[in-house]
């Protein structure tokens, strides 16, 4: 009885341990993941300039069929 409540006290530890460890790792890797952010340069005004996303256009010539086929994909970033 002895023996298994040992090997049980054993193996619970055995996962705990390894449990800790993942966690461990992965902190150690969303640590490198991290990207810094980089200042915004100043525009000519001297007051720094906010990014602007991307912005869609829709393209004229196929306005009909993106009216009839909504899941048509559109790649026009600019």
């Amino acid at each position: 009885m002895s023996a298994v409540l040992l090997f049980s006290g054993y193996q619970l530890w055995r996962h705990y341990a390894a449990e800790k460890e993942a966690e461990d790792d992965f902190t150690d890797l969303a640590a490198l993941n991290e990207t810094p952010t980089l200042p915004v340069p100043p525009t000519i005004s001297g007051e720094p300039e906010e990014p602007t996303p991307p912005q869609m256009t829709a393209y004229k010539k196929y306005a009909a069929l993106f009216e009839q086929n909504p899941d048509m994909i559109r790649l026009d970033f600019h």
